[in-house]
């Protein structure tokens, strides 16, 4: 009987070789497609006038520049990166109020592509005839979104960490914008780095708190 015991046990640890054998599987496709990305980005380039070095490899080593040249935007793609994977991954742990960290990921991510390709401030301008200002207002709403969504959720105590984020981005805003009057290009990245990481640092606890608490409100 004893053995019989010991023999469910190992069962019981012994994991599903369809389970692995599917994860391998589907881990493959994401190889496939993130290649696929980076072709579909060398025909992109190469349309720009950009060979596909120069598109696959690191700009300053493309360029001949500085290593630091653009480290500010890849600190802040990096900061909305973690933070888009982070809600993602307790969105798919804890499924009880998932929406809020659907949308903040997507948000994010999205945050992400817009500062590493300057979608608000060339690309889509360019393509829709719409100025700069109403995609920062999109962007703007979506945020608001997020956090309607979360006092909905889970009330305004946890929230009020998320106040030095909004009040950095704003101020960027503000900045990019020379509401106030000329700015340097210092004053504005820097105050996007501080709400973003400001951001991060916020909804990092948050699902930190979600996942040790998967049932409770916050």
């Amino acid at each position: 009987m004893m053995r019989k015991a010991a023999d469910t046990v190992s069962s019981a640890r012994r994991p599903d070789r369809r389970a692995v054998g599917l994860s391998t599987f589907r881990i493959t496709l994401i190889g496939f497609a993130a290649a696929l990305v980076g072709g579909f980005l060398i025909e992109l380039g190469e349309f720009s006038g950009l060979s596909s070095g120069q598109v696959l490899r690191d700009i300053a080593a493309s360029f001949d520049l500085p290593v630091l040249a653009g480290s500010a935007t890849v600190l802040s793609v990096m900061l909305l990166a973690m933070t888009a994977a982070i809600a993602a991954f307790t969105a798919r742990l804890v499924p009880s109020g998932r929406s809020v960290l659907v949308v903040l990921a997507v948000l994010s991510f999205v945050l992400a592509l817009d500062d590493q390709f300057l979608w608000h401030e060339r690309g889509l301008p360019r393509a829709t005839g719409l100025p700069e200002e109403a995609f920062l207002a999109v962007y703007a709403c979506w945020g608001g979104l997020v956090v309607f969504m979360a006092l909905k959720e889970h009330g305004l105590a946890p929230l009020t960490g998320l106040i030095p984020a909004i009040f950095f981005v704003a101020l960027s805003v503000v900045a990019d914008l020379e509401l106030l009057g000329d700015s340097s290009y210092a004053t504005e990245d820097l105050l996007k780095i501080a709400g973003f990481a400001a951001w991060a640092a916020f909804w990092i606890s948050f699902c930190a708190e979600r996942i040790r608490t998967p049932d409770l409100r916050l």
